[in-house]
């Protein structure tokens, strides 16, 4: 009798894993880092893993300028 306990899975393949850019995947772990010390940390552990961090630095170049972006327009926001 089937009772659906198992479900098929999908497991990416290493050259995906990369092209999401998730560190996770690849047994780093940033840990409790903030402001500025964030993009050196990440950095520091991709550094070994070239493809990975041509991913990683796109990742961290569209974060800052969001960043960027988002305190722009707050600015404008309080200051009108």
């Amino acid at each position: 009798m089937r009772v659906n306990l198992y479900r098929p899975v999908h497991v990416k393949t290493l050259e995906s894993q990369q092209h999401r850019g998730l560190l996770r995947n690849f047994g780093l772990k940033v840990g409790t880092v903030g402001g500025e010390r964030f993009e050196n940390r990440v950095l520091g552990l991709v550094a070994s893993l070239p493809e990975l961090a041509s991913m990683i630095r796109i990742l961290l170049d569209t974060k800052r300028k969001l960043r960027e972006g988002f305190a722009s327009c707050t600015a404008r926001f309080w200051i009108s």
